[in-house]
Order: C-alpha cells, then structure tokens, then sequence
C-alpha cells in the first residue's frame, strides 16, 4: 500500500487539478506508528541521523550547503547554533 504523508494529516488535499481525499486510516497508521515511536528508538529498531553542529550562526550556511553539495552529507543533519 501506498501513503502519502499528505494524507495521514487527516485532511482532504486540494491543488489545482489534483484532489487527494482524506484517508482516515493513513492518519491512523501515523498516530499508531508515533505512538511506538519512543519505544522502537529505545530497542535500537529507528535511529535518528547523526547530528553535525556547525559552528559560525546563519552566516556559516553557505558553507553548509557547499558541504553537502561537495557530496560529504553522509546520513546527518547538519545543525547550525545561533
């Protein structure tokens, strides 16, 4: 089965052209899933991305983003401190 992650917000989407009908039981499988969530973390079974702090505020951005285009993002999340 396919869901979209538009769905699971229990919302009907509108674009032009394009309707999507909300799907109840996508937002159900969404809660369902976050509701393990700290669990599944906890058992090693969902891990979160390995955080790179990158010094320098908004300024450093640019580089950030040289960084990732230089293909050197290797499952992280680049976080900047303000």
């Amino acid at each position: 089965t396919v869901t979209l992650l538009y769905t699971m917000q229990g919302r009907e989407i509108v674009w032009p052209n394009l309707r999507i009908p909300a799907k109840p039981e996508d937002r159900a499988q969404i809660a369902a899933f976050l509701k393990d969530t700290p669990q599944l973390v906890k058992v090693g079974a969902v891990k979160p991305p390995k955080i790179k702090l990158w010094e320098g505020g908004l300024a450093a951005i640019p580089e950030g983003f040289q960084y990732m285009r230089d293909g050197r993002v290797s499952a992280e999340k680049i976080v900047y401190r303000l």
